[in-house]
């Protein structure tokens, strides 16, 4: 009787000790199943992140690269200046917004380069010349066929090519002729005369001294201001 009583208890036992397994066993797969999910999870969120930085790093490529704007989203008469305002040009880089105002009043000229981000205006360049005290013909002038806006380099700061001639004069003669090229902050130029060629005769004029600073640049730059001055430096009557 006793040890039927034992084997009883013992079977009891075995019989909770298998219960107790399969609750473990239930218990560690559910374990599992969670810190499955939570791996998931954690999967997704980083993943969104990750997207979350590519969309951002395209945005910030995007506002930043070289493109030509048709209208300035910024008002130009915030900026300070001189003169009145003949053309207004505008391109986005790496600056930011890039606006040049070219300005005359009867006797000077004015070219303006501001740069625009975050709210925060820079100006990156003034350009200034004159022709005063003439007792003739005072002529100075932008040649607006000669205002090029381009990349030429492809380094995400856009540079504007402009040339205009001024002079004092009473007859049909040379006048002074210059292009310059901005970029960044920095100018380059070339100096010389406008070409007079009535067809009957020797042309006169047209002088041209390429300044060393282009020299120093891209070899895109000279190259393109080549090709516009040779566009603009026969005067048309």
């Amino acid at each position: 009787m006793k040890i039927t009583k034992l084997l009883f208890c013992i079977v009891a036992l075995i019989i909770m000790s298998c219960n107790n397994g399969n609750e473990k066993s239930k218990i560690q797969q559910l374990e599992d199943k969670l810190e499955e999910q939570s791996n998931q999870i954690q999967e997704i969120q980083e993943q969104s992140l990750l997207d979350q930085l590519v969309r951002q790093e395209n945005d910030d490529l995007k506002s930043t690269s070289f493109k030509i704007l048709n209208v300035s989203k910024y008002n130009p008469d915030r900026l300070q200046y001189q003169g009145k305002v003949i053309y207004e040009k505008s391109w986005q880089d790496f600056n930011g917004e890039n606006i040049v105002l070219f300005t005359t009043n009867k006797e000077e000229l004015f070219v303006y380069h501001y740069a625009v981000k975050n709210k925060n205006v820079r100006r990156l360049r003034k350009v200034y010349d004159f022709e005063k005290n003439c007792d003739a013909d005072l002529l100075i002038k932008f040649i607006e066929r000669s205002i090029v806006i381009s990349d030429s380099d492809q380094d995400n700061y856009g540079e504007i090519t402009f040339a205009y001639k001024k002079g004092c004069r009473s007859d049909v003669s040379p006048l002074t002729l210059k292009l310059l090229t901005l970029e960044n902050g920095e100018k380059y130029i070339i100096r010389g005369s406008t070409l007079i060629d009535f067809g009957g005769g020797a042309p006169y004029g047209g002088e041209k001294n390429i300044d060393p600073s282009f020299y120093n640049a891209p070899k895109s730059f000279l190259r393109s201001a080549n090709i516009i001055w040779r566009e603009i430096v026969k005067e048309r009557f």
